[in-house]
Protein backbone atom coordinates (compact mmCIF):
# COMPACT_ATOMS: atom_id res chain seq x y z
CA UNK A 1 0.00 0.00 0.00
CA UNK A 2 1.15 3.28 -1.11
CA UNK A 3 1.45 6.57 1.40
CA UNK A 4 -0.16 9.96 1.19
CA UNK A 5 1.98 12.01 -1.78
CA UNK A 6 1.74 16.01 -0.33
CA UNK A 7 1.85 18.63 -2.94
CA UNK A 8 1.06 22.26 -3.45
CA UNK A 9 -1.79 23.82 -5.39
CA UNK A 10 -2.87 27.31 -5.79
CA UNK A 11 -6.63 28.60 -5.77
CA UNK A 12 -8.46 26.69 -8.37
CA UNK A 13 -5.62 25.50 -10.21
CA UNK A 14 -6.04 22.21 -11.25
CA UNK A 15 -2.41 20.79 -10.99
CA UNK A 16 -0.83 20.52 -8.29
CA UNK A 17 3.43 19.53 -7.39
CA UNK A 18 5.10 18.07 -4.96
CA UNK A 19 8.04 21.00 -4.85
CA UNK A 20 6.58 24.58 -6.11
CA UNK A 21 9.70 26.59 -8.16
CA UNK A 22 11.78 23.53 -8.75
CA UNK A 23 12.38 22.59 -12.65
CA UNK A 24 9.86 19.65 -14.09
CA UNK A 25 12.36 16.90 -13.23
CA UNK A 26 12.76 17.48 -9.66
CA UNK A 27 9.34 17.40 -8.60
CA UNK A 28 5.53 14.99 -9.39
CA UNK A 29 2.78 17.55 -10.82
CA UNK A 30 -0.33 16.06 -10.38
CA UNK A 31 -3.48 17.05 -12.06
CA UNK A 32 -6.66 17.04 -10.42
CA UNK A 33 -9.43 18.62 -13.11
CA UNK A 34 -12.03 18.10 -9.99
CA UNK A 35 -10.71 20.19 -7.55
CA UNK A 36 -11.09 17.51 -5.08
CA UNK A 37 -7.86 16.62 -3.04
CA UNK A 38 -8.14 13.51 -0.59
CA UNK A 39 -6.48 15.59 2.43
CA UNK A 40 -5.66 19.28 3.56
CA UNK A 41 -3.11 20.64 5.69
CA UNK A 42 -3.68 23.46 7.46
CA UNK A 43 -1.57 26.53 7.74
CA UNK A 44 -0.27 27.55 10.87
CA UNK A 45 -1.32 30.61 10.98
CA UNK A 46 -2.94 32.58 13.74
CA UNK A 47 -6.47 33.10 11.84
CA UNK A 48 -7.28 29.21 12.80
CA UNK A 49 -7.84 27.74 15.85
CA UNK A 50 -5.06 26.46 17.68
CA UNK A 51 -5.90 23.15 17.88
CA UNK A 52 -6.17 22.93 13.74
CA UNK A 53 -2.80 24.60 13.27
CA UNK A 54 -0.22 22.30 11.04
CA UNK A 55 -2.79 19.71 10.75
CA UNK A 56 -3.99 17.10 8.60
CA UNK A 57 -7.71 16.91 7.99
CA UNK A 58 -9.49 14.33 5.22
CA UNK A 59 -11.58 15.84 2.89
CA UNK A 60 -15.08 14.00 2.69
CA UNK A 61 -16.57 15.41 0.17
CA UNK A 62 -15.96 18.40 -2.17
CA UNK A 63 -18.87 20.55 -4.05
CA UNK A 64 -19.35 23.82 -6.03
CA UNK A 65 -21.37 26.74 -4.53
CA UNK A 66 -22.26 29.79 -5.83
CA UNK A 67 -21.68 31.78 -3.28
CA UNK A 68 -17.93 32.56 -1.22
CA UNK A 69 -16.86 34.38 1.87
CA UNK A 70 -14.85 37.13 1.35
CA UNK A 71 -11.37 36.73 2.67
CA UNK A 72 -10.39 40.29 3.66
CA UNK A 73 -13.20 39.65 6.43
CA UNK A 74 -15.75 41.45 4.63
CA UNK A 75 -19.27 40.48 6.10
CA UNK A 76 -20.52 40.96 2.41
CA UNK A 77 -20.14 37.24 0.79
CA UNK A 78 -19.10 37.05 -2.95
CA UNK A 79 -21.51 35.96 -5.86
CA UNK A 80 -19.22 33.67 -6.79
CA UNK A 81 -18.84 29.85 -8.13
CA UNK A 82 -16.32 28.51 -5.18
CA UNK A 83 -15.37 24.90 -4.45
CA UNK A 84 -15.98 23.67 -1.07
CA UNK A 85 -13.84 20.94 0.70
CA UNK A 86 -15.83 19.85 4.21
CA UNK A 87 -13.31 18.12 6.60
CA UNK A 88 -13.76 15.12 8.37
CA UNK A 89 -13.14 16.63 11.74
CA UNK A 90 -14.57 17.27 15.00
CA UNK A 91 -16.69 20.33 14.13
CA UNK A 92 -18.56 21.62 11.15
CA UNK A 93 -15.20 22.89 9.16
CA UNK A 94 -14.99 23.40 5.88
CA UNK A 95 -12.43 24.99 3.31
CA UNK A 96 -13.13 27.64 0.43
CA UNK A 97 -11.36 28.18 -2.65
CA UNK A 98 -11.96 31.45 -3.79
CA UNK A 99 -10.76 31.99 -7.13
CA UNK A 100 -8.63 35.72 -7.00
CA UNK A 101 -8.72 35.66 -3.33
CA UNK A 102 -6.92 32.24 -1.63
CA UNK A 103 -8.39 29.68 0.98
CA UNK A 104 -10.85 30.52 3.90
CA UNK A 105 -11.26 27.70 6.62
CA UNK A 106 -15.07 28.24 8.02
CA UNK A 107 -16.83 26.85 10.66
CA UNK A 108 -20.40 26.62 9.15
CA UNK A 109 -22.71 24.66 11.50
CA UNK A 110 -24.54 21.79 11.48
CA UNK A 111 -27.25 23.24 9.50
CA UNK A 112 -25.25 24.22 6.71
CA UNK A 113 -22.58 21.30 6.82
CA UNK A 114 -25.85 19.27 5.57
CA UNK A 115 -26.62 21.48 3.44
CA UNK A 116 -23.59 21.30 1.35
CA UNK A 117 -23.34 17.31 2.04
CA UNK A 118 -26.53 17.60 -0.04
CA UNK A 119 -25.31 19.24 -3.01
CA UNK A 120 -24.05 17.30 -6.04
CA UNK A 121 -20.22 17.49 -6.46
Amino acid sequence: MSGTLWTERRVNEPTSCTRPGMSEHEHAVVLDPGLSPDWLRMPNTPGLPASMRGQDYRVERSVWFALAPNPAGDPVWLEQRTRWHLLDCAGCYCVAEVAGHGWVVLEVGAERMQMLRALKS
